[in-house]
């Protein structure tokens, strides 16, 4: 009886621990954060200036007053991707990227003009799926659903745009 009680206890544990690990093979994480435009890596809440000197000198701007923060949002609209901004007292920070380049890459290789099957089988099946927008949340430290996410605009099951953003999806 207490060989068979250890048994289901160890097989629930292993059930368990396997369900926590959340492996290599699949489930977007905060690693996957980010999209590669132009060779270079781009992340949410790091400053603009790096999006600026990388990308180089041409650009459109726009700004207006934030709704949220003590100053002015920025727009940086280069060819290949439009990074948006929050003022922070460490300076502007990116709060979204947005592109319709197939320059822009997700952690996974994803591309404007993949397929949605290619979306699915890259960055695995933890999305919320609502139509013509697929969204990958990055969990928070307890697990729950909303620190940053991943889209993809679909039009004919065809990747239209990719973009990671801070604000809730």
């Amino acid at each position: 009886m207490i060989k068979r009680a250890i048994f289901v206890f160890l097989i629930a544990a292993l059930i368990l621990l396997a369900g926590c690990a959340g492996g290599s093979g699949g489930g977007f994480s905060e690693k996957d954060f980010y999209l590669s435009i132009a060779g270079a890596d781009y992340r949410c809440g790091e400053g603009i200036d790096r999006a600026v000197e990388g990308l180089g000198p041409e650009y459109g701007y726009a700004e207006g007053l934030s709704c949220a923060y003590d100053s002015v949002d920025k727009t940086y609209s280069f060819d290949s991707a439009t990074f948006y901004t929050n003022p922070m007292p460490d300076g502007d920070l990116i709060s979204e990227i947005y592109s319709q380049s197939p320059e822009a890459k997700t952690s996974g290789g994803i591309s404007p003009g993949a397929s949605k099957e290619e979306v699915l089988a890259a960055h695995g099946e933890g999305a919320d799926d609502l139509g013509n927008l697929i969204v990958y949340r990055v969990p928070d430290r307890e697990g729950a659903r909303g620190r940053g996410s991943l889209c993809f605009e679909i039009e004919n099951d065809l990747v239209i745009a990719i973009f990671i953003t801070t604000e809730p999806m």
